[in-house]
């Protein structure tokens, strides 16, 4: 089986018919996800459905946005989303930028490995915590406080 990619918000990758051929294991049942067409968009799902509802999306050119997820796990992610959102929506993509790499830092992860998408349902729980216990913090970056006191 090959390996899932990391997702990127906002890619703009054609589409690649030869990831149709893209198979994951599915961590809940065993099955195999591949990709399907909705009228959402392309996404993989479970050999395993309906029994299993592991799915997970795509990026434009057809690869995996994350790692698969089932209800429990999804709704885990859509919970991070709700309060890690807070922290930097309406604030401009330099903010999110800032915000996952605070993330990161909080829960000792690599900064490239701070996706939600890749979240399993323990390091969701960590990071809700985190994000509610106001342990992740915006600090400005060097250069922004050298912006500020008129510095290069």
């Amino acid at each position: 089986m090959r390996p899932v990619s990391r997702g990127r918000t906002g890619d703009t990758r054609a589409y690649n018919p030869a990831t149709a051929a893209i198979q994951i294991s599915c961590p809940f049942c065993g099955g195999t996800l591949s990709q399907k067409p909705s009228r959402f968009g392309r996404f993989f799902g479970c050999s395993g459905f309906p029994q299993c509802e592991a799915t997970v999306g795509c990026h434009p050119d057809g690869e995996p946005l994350g790692t698969p997820a089932n209800a429990p796990l999804k709704a885990a992610r859509q919970r991070v989303h709700d309060v890690f959102d807070e922290l930097w929506e309406g604030k401009g993509p330099r903010v999110r930028r800032k915000a996952y790499d605070a993330l990161a830092h909080t829960l000792r992860l690599d900064t490239d490995d701070c996706h939600i998408a890749m979240f399993d349902l323990a390091l969701c729980e960590r990071a809700i915590a985190a994000i509610e216990r106001g342990d992740v913090v915006l600090e400005d970056t060097v250069a922004e406080i050298r912006a500020k006191a008129g510095r290069r």
